[in-house]
Parts: C-alpha cells; structure tokens; sequence
C-alpha cells in the first residue's frame, strides 16, 4: 500500500517525465496483479492518501466492468461502495464524485441482467437513502446517485460505451428499460423534495436531478425542437400548482446565490417547454403511454400561466448584482412559453404574452441605447431570443394572410423602431479604428454625411477607406433587416416590417438616395470611387427593388430608372476593370439585373413588365456597346474572360423563361 501511495503523489508531483512514468509503471503493475480487487479495497479503507483512494475507485471500476465478473460479484462491489459512500465522511470531494459515478455505472451495467423485482429492490434502496433525514451522509449521497444514475442511463456517449465495453445498442436498452418502470418513481421523489424544501447541501443535486429528468425528453435528432412532450405517466407529479409555487418560492429564498439560482433558473425553463403533445421517437418504447400529460387544453393553459404569472416578478425585478443571467434566463423563458401557446393558438393569454415580449424587449433595446460604451452584449444576446419569440407571436398571421391584431401591430411598431435604432448603432461600431471608438452616435449614424463632407475624397486616404467601410455595412444591414430574401420564392415583405412601413419606406429613399450620388460620382470620377461600395450598393438596391416594388408604388418607376441608370453608368465607366481582382462590375451589374428579372418579372402587370422589357433592352444595348475584344483578351484568367457574357446569357434566358411568358400571355387576355 506505501508503494501505491507513493507513486500516486509521486505521479500527481512529478516535475519531469521520467518521474511520472516510473511512479505510472508502479500503477499499472497495481492494476495487473492477480490481487487488485482485494488490494484497492483495502486501499481504499485504509489509506489517507487522496490520490491512493481516487486510483483506488478508477481501478475497482475498470476490473468490475470485465466481461469475466459476474452479476453478483458485481453487486458485491455495488454494496461494498455504497456502504463506504455512505459511512465515510471524510473523504475529499473529487473521491466521493468518483465513488458515485463508479456505483451508478456498475448499476447501470448490471441492469439487464436484473430481474424486475431486483431492479425495483434496487431503486428502492437508493430513493430510500435519498429520502432519509436532511444533513445526514445517506440523504446526500442517494440523491447524488440518484442524480449520477439518470445522467448516465440518459446518455449514450462514444465515451461511455467504450469505458463500459459495450455497444450503444446496450446503452439504448438500458434507457429504455428505466423509462418503462422507474423513471417515474425518481421524478415522484424529485418532486417530493423540491415541494418540501430541500436543505442548503442538497438543493442543487435535486435540482440537478430534475434538470436531467425533464431532459430526457429532449428529441436528440430535432435539434430545433425546445418544446418537451413528456410521459403522461408524470402528470401527477409534474403538472401541479403546488409544484411550480414551491420552485420559485426556492428561487425568491435562493437568489443570490449564483449557482443555485442559476440550476433552479433552468428548471423552469425546462417547465415553460413541457407540452401535451407525446412524439415517438427511437428510444421511445412501443407500451411507454403516449397521451398527453395535460387533461385538456384548458389545463394546458393554466399549467402555462402559473409558470407565467410566477415569472411575471422576476421579469420585472431583477437582481441587480445578477442582472445579466436573470434576463437572458428569462428571456429564453419567455420564448419558451411563447412556443408552447403558439401549439394551442389560445386567445386567452395572447394579449399578456404580446404585452411582456413587447416591454421586455424595449427594456432591453433602451438599455443598448444607454450603454455609451458599448461593451456590454448581454443586452443583444436576450434580445435575439426575443425576436425569435416575436417571430412565433407573429408566424400565424403571416401563415394565414391575415393582418395582424392592434396589440402585435402596435407593439411592432415600438419595438422595430428601438431594434434598428441598436442595429445600425452595432454596425457604426463594428470597425478597428481605436481613435474613432469616442465618436457622438449622431456622427456614426450619419456615416453618408461623413462621406459628402470628408476633406480628400481619395482611395488613397485612410480615413475616407474607414468612412466608406462603415457606410457599405450600414447598407448591407439595412438590406437584410428590411428586406426579403427572395432567391427561389416570390417576394414578401417580412411579417416584421408590415407595421413599420413608414419607417422602410424612409430607408429605402436614403438607399437609393445614396445610388443616385454614387451614380453621378462615377460618372465625373470613377477612378476616385469604391467598386466594393458600389457591389453592395447594387446587391442591396436588387433586394429592395425585388421586396418593395409594387408596396411603393410613387417609386417603383423611379427604382427602374435609377437602377438602370446605375448599370448604363457602370458600364461605361468601369468596363472590365478589375477589382479584388475579378474584371470590374460589369459583371455584377449584369447579376444584378438577372435577379431583378427572376423575382419580379413573373409577378408584373402587363404594362410594367413591358417597361422592364424596354430597360434591360437599352442595358444589353450599352453593355455590347462598351464591350471590348481587345479588353477582354488582356484578361489571363479563361473563366474570367467570359463571366460577363454567362451573365448576359443568364439575363436573357430569364427574361424568355416559359413562366414568364406563360404569364404575360394571361395577362394579355385579361387585359
């Protein structure tokens, strides 16, 4: 046993590799003796060397998972272990943790070969010591096996099949087999503890417990699923007021505590997504029920609103030295509860959600705006969450065509005008210049003025390289906040940008505002203007013209005009220059105008498609003028000589596509 102890610190100490090798050797001949069992047993009860006790575990477990061990002699070590766990008291915390885990991995690999009864006998055992009067050593520790043995049945890792040497099918038996019979006789015990108040020492274990058991419903393969079909069988324990009231009575007790407060935080969002709905999944076992753990929707409903109203004090007050976790916590609570009305569509709490999505958001965007420093992100971070529950609030009306009601229309308007307001506030911010990290809002905001009034207006110049930098993401992101995507599909203007459409239409016009300036610049200039301003420019202008074309209609002939206007400039001034280091923006002119033509030519009138026919006849006209052999042959790059004339091809082969003509010639006869 001194031997072992020795090479144990030895090898925890050792400064040099020869140290540590020798004091492994001594280890490994350890684990290789015939007697190894009986010896880290005795070394296990007799050694007050920490590290002696930990090799001590590690290699009962590693000689208890052979194939050759037996069922019963395994269930020698089981009791010898809990025994020990429970009547020492002395041992350091990373040896205890070890000791549990080795029990509960043991269990788990002598589960199948269990009889039922044995099973329950076991499982008994255990929720009996976890049950046991509070600050004893038995009560901590069957709950920390308890918390050990879901956490290991629950998964299935690379790293527990090979440390237990079996396949994953074993793994997936052994979920299985406790789902069927005793899973719920665990949750009943969490439940149990929870609701009768759990002492300091063991509050986090349970809580830990029931995190692991609402979990085990998480659909593995559906990683965008949050809401929890769990067992109807726990609906008795699960779905109680008295349940809900008593975690966050925990939680108000419990608050300051980071730690805890954090566990019992993800409990309750873990509770804000349990819904009536049961999925079958592969793990899921055919005789498991698969009703709903809700009577109706009206108790569906209730279950929802206690975790809301409950919520409600948290949302409102929060911790002002914990701030930052209790709202994002919240926030993913909030969104939650939103996924989990929106499977109802119950009118009762829309009203209610609407309104505190709505003020935790503007909370949040008003509390961005005052951060002169900018270094706090915790505010976006909640704020994202929000924005995907504001999505589910809205996705129905969307679905249906329908507009939305006042409450969301309103609310929209508010929290829209705030989020942009942050957006382009990030966007001014998100460059290196240190020395400019001072600068008033109302100048970064402004970056378009910065740009009219800068001194030299030269490529060459730095500082104007920075100015036009910030101003082509202030257009990328107006582009993709405002605007839909439409590649594949016939534009619509975002569910979120309805109820601001006074604000869209002001960006637009600053939009093509800038299109218009740039325009005139290349024409006097082009070698003093940026073609990387100009390719967002075009590509933002596209997605615009594509969303909005028929929504304003006092501009939609103005868009065309301007954007054709754009390209015949562009032609004639930048042919196949060549730029990062593809020939010039003629190619991209002429992309742009295919998409233009693919998302929008198939849905005009008769008469603006005509128009639209006109103008990209007077393109391709300037392109053939303005394109030169002799300029084209100067290009080494084969692929690159010829990408303009692919886009020509592709522009015209759009604007002859049998959809297109199929649905001119309809309109023709309706006409």
């Amino acid at each position: 046993m001194q031997a072992v102890e020795e090479a144990c610190l030895a090898f925890a100490a050792g400064r040099t590799t020869a140290e540590r090798q020798a004091a492994e050797s001594v280890l490994h001949q350890f684990k290789q003796s015939p007697q190894a069992h009986a010896d880290s047993i005795h070394l296990l009860t007799h050694s007050a060397v920490p590290m002696a006790q930990f090799h001590a575990v590690t290699t009962l477990c590693e000689l208890s998972l052979l194939e050759r061990v037996s069922v019963s002699q395994r269930k020698e070590t089981i009791g010898f272990l809990l025994h020990h766990a429970t009547s020492s008291s002395s041992m350091p915390s990373f040896v205890a943790s070890a000791l549990i885990s080795t029990i509960a991995i043991l269990i788990k690999r002598n589960w199948l070969q269990e009889s039922p009864t044995d099973r329950t006998a076991i499982l008994s055992h255990i929720t009996q010591l976890a049950s046991s009067s509070s600050n004893t050593p038995s009560n901590l520790v069957g709950i920390k096996l308890l918390l050990a043995f879901v956490t290991e049945m629950r998964g299935a890792s690379d790293k527990k099949t090979r440390a237990m040497f079996q396949p994953v099918a074993f793994h997936t038996s052994c979920r299985q087999a406790l789902e069927k019979d005793g899973l719920v006789q665990i949750l009943a015990l969490a439940v149990h503890l929870i609701t009768h108040q759990p002492s300091p020492q063991a509050l986090e274990h349970v809580y830990l417990l029931t995190v692991e058991l609402l979990q085990w419903f998480e659909a593995p393969c559906d990683s965008t699923s949050i809401l929890l079909a769990v067992d109807a069988r726990w609906k008795p324990y699960l779905v109680q007021a008295s349940f809900v009231q008593a975690i966050f009575q925990a939680y108000t007790t419990h608050r300051s505590h980071g730690l805890w407060s954090h566990t019992i935080r993800q409990v309750l969002i873990l509770l804000a997504s349990v819904t009536g709905r049961r999925r079958r999944s592969l793990h899921v076992l055919s005789n498991v029920v698969a009703g709903s753990i809700f009577d109706s929707p009206d108790h569906h409903v209730a279950y929802i609103t206690w975790i809301f109203h409950g919520a409600l004090f948290i949302f409102h007050h929060p911790l002002p030295s914990n701030v930052e976790r209790e709202v994002i916590d919240m926030c993913q609570l909030t969104y939650r509860l939103v996924s989990n009305w929106s499977s109802l569509n119950d009118p009762a709490l829309a009203d209610p959600l609407v309104s505190e999505v709505a003020r935790l958001s503007c909370l949040l965007l008003q509390s961005a705006l005052q951060d002169e420093e900018g270094g706090e992100v915790w505010q976006m971070e909640g704020l994202d969450v929000l924005m995907d529950a504001w999505s589910v609030l809205t996705a129905p009306f969307a679905t249906a065509a329908l507009p939305p009601p006042p409450t969301i229309q309103a609310a929209s308007a508010q929290v829209v005008r705030l989020y942009l307001q942050v957006r382009l506030r990030l966007v001014c911010r998100s460059d290196d210049n240190d020395a400019e990290e001072d600068e008033d809002i109302e100048l970064n905001v402004e970056t378009a003025n910065e740009r009219r009034t800068h001194t030299t207006k030269s490529l060459d110049d730095e500082s104007f390289r920075h100015v036009l930098d910030k101003l082509h993401f202030v257009i990328l992101f107006t582009g993709i906040v405002i605007a839909d995507e439409y590649k594949g599909e016939k534009p619509v203007v975002p569910c979120s940008m309805e109820a601001t459409l006074s604000v869209v239409e002001q960006l637009v016009h600053g939009v093509l505002t800038l299109l218009a300036e740039e325009i005139q610049a290349v024409q006097v200039a082009p070698q003093r203007e940026s073609p990387y301003l100009s390719e967002q420019l075009l590509s933002t202008v596209t997605r615009l013209h594509v969303t909005y074309f028929d929504i304003f209609p006092s501009k939609s002939a103005d868009m065309v005009a301007l954007y054709c206007q754009s390209a015949t400039v562009y032609l004639s001034h930048w042919t196949l220059e060549t730029f990062q280091p593809v020939p010039s923006i003629v190619p991209l002119v002429l992309k742009c105008a295919c998409d233009f033509v693919e998302a929008n030519l198939a849905y005009l009138s008769l008469d603006k498609a005509m128009d639209l026919y006109g103008h990209c006849d007077r393109l391709i006209g300037t392109f053939c003028v303005t394109n030169s052999v002799t300029q084209r042959s100067a290009i080494s790059d084969d692929e690159l000589q010829f990408e303009d004339m692919f886009m020509l091809l592709t522009l015209l082969s759009h604007l002859v596509a049998k959809d297109v003509i199929d649905f001119a010639d309809d309109t023709a006869n309706s006409v």
